[in-house]
């Protein structure tokens, strides 16, 4: 019940200028991370270290770089996790207080207001916990048209009395799955969670790094060439399946 496997990378401070803005969304106390323009629009959900930990903000710019508006919805309300070890203890209770059905609500405000603003699609992109808050709403039928997870930590659904794989089971939306060498198996290519979604025909691609650790995306060393080769991937495949999908 733990979102971050052992040897798994610890927190990174940001330090990105971001080039979006933040405001509350209207009509509700969520506040959001806004950048870039079109009617195709991303929902990033975050690890752990929330809304602009380690690289979180920069991934997000440098996607609406291709031509998406992105949106980092603060769905733990300004909370974050602090520096204390992983541990599924603590880190079971902390997540406890983020149920489905409150990242179902916070999404579905999210795509009515940018829907209301002209936008046409949705898609999304997590990591660690945001993989398993992305897998909760394609299992509640959100109108997300396809997804991106790095180093998914679908073991969470264990808190809420579920399992990655009977999750899964609920999904429809086309996933691309990116896990590190040391995620758990279910989620790279020929895993249970992969497979669920072969067997009911949802459109899925998985890859894993099996040079690089949980974390990598959003927290890796990028002095290190293999976790640089391993964003670099990842980036390249999130962009291909979005414009299949999106």
């Amino acid at each position: 019940m733990s979102c971050c496997p052992p040897g798994s990378l610890p927190k990174l401070v940001a330090t990105h200028k971001a080039k979006g803005d933040e405001s509350t969304l209207p009509g509700t106390d969520l506040p959001v991370y806004v950048v870039g323009s079109g009617e195709k629009v991303v929902i990033h959900y975050y690890d752990i270290w929330g809304w602009n930990g380690g690289r979180t903000r920069f991934l997000c710019d440098t996607l609406a770089d291709q031509g998406y508006k992105v949106v980092i919805p603060d769905f733990y309300r300004g909370q974050a996790w602090d520096d204390s070890p992983i541990e599924p203890g603590p880190v079971g209770k902390f997540v406890s207080q983020f149920p489905p059905d409150s990242i179902v609500k916070d999404t579905q405000a999210v795509i009515d207001h940018f829907k209301s603003g002209g936008a046409k699609t949705f898609g999304a992109t997590g990591c660690c916990w945001g993989a398993w808050a992305i897998f909760a709403c394609c299992a509640s039928k959100l109108p997300i048209s396809a997804a991106v997870s790095y180093h998914p930590a679908l073991g969470l659904a264990a808190v809420f009395g579920s399992s990655p794989v009977e999750l899964t089971s609920k999904v429809t939306t086309p996933q691309c799955l990116l896990p590190a060498g040391n995620d758990p198996a279910d989620v790279k290519p020929g895993g249970e969670v992969v497979k669920t979604l072969e067997d009911n025909k949802v459109p899925v691609e998985s890859k894993d790094y099996p040079d690089v650790q949980h974390g990598y995306m959003p927290r890796g060393d990028l002095s290190d060439p293999k976790v640089v080769e391993a964003c670099e991937d990842a980036e390249k495949r999130t962009y291909s399946f979005f414009e299949k999908y999106l």
